[in-house]
């Protein structure tokens, strides 16, 4: 989460698009969730250029329970990144392992061909949501796309400040709340450019 350039006005013919999403949402039925997050996730990426195509997957499907770490192999980081997938398959599980600190809000797998490639721990986004008196919906939804980012951006690398940020500080959270924790120009660009598979044209 790094300096924040606030991506801004998205010239004509720069929108990328649109990212499917297949959301495989586990906390379901003790919890069930309204339109609020889905509504925020599209407004966040839109803001970047791009457009969502949202489904809701099957639980049952076998990419719903297969989550495969593909490590980036030195000297053919490209080559990793080119054949990662450019959708996302996104996990919202109910708990996160104990080990992990509660400021930790979802994983990504960058450079996974198959399976999982985002998930979001629903009780770390609850606590978070509470202690700052923030909306769920709209704690989850920032997390989501912080993931995602992760996943478009081909890297894990965190940026100091901003909605890419290691760690969420009162400064990111009051952005939230006015709407303005968004990709810098320059992450949206990226995120284009990896969706168009610009760095990678023997693929398509």
């Amino acid at each position: 989460m790094g300096a924040m350039l606030v991506a801004a006005l998205i010239i004509a013919g720069s929108s990328a698009g649109p990212l499917r999403i297949t959301a495989y949402d586990k906390t379901q039925p003790s919890r069930q969730r309204g339109p609020g997050a889905i509504r925020e996730v599209r407004r966040i990426f839109r803001e970047a250029g791009i457009s969502i195509s949202w489904v809701t997957g099957v639980l049952t499907d076998s990419e719903a329970s297969l989550m495969i770490y593909e490590a980036p192999r030195k000297g053919r980081e490209e080559e990793g990144a080119c054949h990662a997938r450019r959708d996302i398959a996104l996990d919202i599980v109910p708990s996160a392992p104990p080990t992990l600190h509660r400021t930790v809000l979802g994983i990504g797998q960058p450079l996974a061909r198959t399976g999982l490639n985002v998930r979001v721990f629903d009780d770390h986004v609850l606590q978070a949501s509470e202690s700052r008196n923030m909306p769920s919906d709209m704690v989850l939804a920032h997390a989501i796309a912080h993931e995602i980012g992760h996943v478009l951006l081909r890297s894990g690398a965190h940026r100091s400040r901003g909605l890419m940020s290691e760690v969420w500080t009162s400064r990111e959270y009051e952005e939230m709340a006015k709407g303005s924790l968004l990709f810098t120009a320059d992450e949206s660009r990226k995120m284009r450019m990896t969706l168009k598979g610009a760095a990678c044209p023997t693929l398509d």
